[in-house]
């Protein structure tokens, strides 16, 4: 397979960061008067912002601020992540290792915010690999619409059919799919909506796959 580029997501896909988001919603809820709800965190995975706040203000009610609980949810997050290296998913170093040596330009696409996202990468001493790292806060609307895939390809200066998109969440599947990317899905803890399966490329059990499939 020929790629003009690669797109990354982070949190699941690159680091092992869900069961520490899984934690922060409780405290951040809690700031309300709010308990938290079965289910919360699985059906905000990999979604951000205004979205985000939607399924919030759908479960609490219309006159829950559910931006300003997304608010307090990102700033638990970030107290536990700058305080922390969070671990590398199984395969990453690898396959950094072989785009980079293939001279595939690689970036980041990811719903947490930039300066979260710039933490983990120069904790884990692998920011030098990526030429672009876009967070949720850059774009209006987060995944799962294509936005902030289409602005990693604009600054990578690459056609969307020609660049391979890395997720873990139906979310994220979402966002590549329908951008027109070559979506390759890895779930960390859930699985993709078996609509959007026949629309992937591929779905993989891990990031080691991934040089032996570009291969094929």
């Amino acid at each position: 397979m020929k790629l003009d580029g690669v797109i990354f997501d982070m949190d699941g896909t690159m680091f092992d960061t869900e069961p520490i988001w899984q934690t922060c919603w409780e405290p951040a809820l809690a700031q309300f008067g709010l308990p938290y709800q079965e289910g919360l965190a699985e059906e905000c995975r990999g979604i951000s912002g205004e979205v985000q706040a939607g399924i919030i203000r759908r479960r609490y009610g219309d006159d829950v601020d559910g931006m300003a609980v997304h608010h307090a949810l990102f700033d638990v997050a970030r107290k536990k992540f700058l305080e922390m290296t969070v671990p590398m998913k199984p395969g990453l170093t690898e396959l950094l290792a072989y785009l980079d040596e293939r001279d595939i330009p690689m970036a980041v696409a990811t719903g947490s915010d930039t300066d979260m996202a710039e933490h983990h990468l120069e904790a884990n001493g692998i920011r030098h690999y990526f030429k672009h790292v876009i967070g949720g806060n850059e774009v209006k609307r987060s995944k799962p619409f294509p936005d902030i895939f289409l602005e990693g390809a604009r600054r990578l200066g690459v056609d969307p059919a020609s660049t391979l998109v890395l997720e873990d969440s139906p979310a994220g599947a979402k966002s590549g799919t329908s951008g027109g990317f070559i979506t390759v899905i890895i779930p960390d803890t859930l699985q993709p909506d078996p609509e959007d399966v026949p629309k992937l490329y591929a779905l993989l059990q891990s990031l080691y796959e991934v040089p032996a499939l570009l291969e094929a």
